[in-house]
């Protein structure tokens, strides 16, 4: 839905990012023995969580649409991750707010450069899941 709204080159890039940070955080998860799950996460797996955030969170900065109808879309694929995050690795609060705060301060970074009041309304939204996350 993006590609004829958005820079072709921005999307690329973010899409390619987004492929590497995943495979990045599943070869750290398959380094850990799932035998005896440490109750600490390897530093290794927390920064590749934090990279991955960054990655999702970094799509209004490189692949911001101009039409105000489209920018909904990149709030979709910033929240969506945000949602999944609280899911799956709210039990692990280290990795959770690795991801999290990395999706939270890369978006707001690119909402906060487009200055419509919709975008800083985002922002507004992603800074109030902090004191609301588990």
């Amino acid at each position: 839905m993006l590609w004829n709204q958005s820079p072709f080159r921005g999307l690329v890039t973010w899409a390619l990012l987004v492929l590497g940070t995943a495979i990045s955080c599943l070869l750290a998860v398959r380094q850990m023995n799932r035998s005896s799950l440490p109750t600490v996460p390897p530093v290794a797996l927390v920064v590749a969580m934090a990279v991955s955030g960054s990655t999702w969170g970094s799509i209004p900065l490189v692949a911001m649409p101009d039409d105000p109808a489209y920018r909904a879309l990149t709030g979709m694929l910033v929240f969506a991750p945000l949602a999944a995050n609280a899911v799956f690795s709210a039990s692990v609060p280290r990795l959770f707010w690795a991801f999290h705060l990395g999706v939270v301060i890369t978006a707001s970074i690119g909402y906060l450069r487009s200055g419509s009041a919709t975008d800083l309304d985002t922002v507004l939204v992603l800074v109030y899941t902090i004191p609301l996350a588990p």
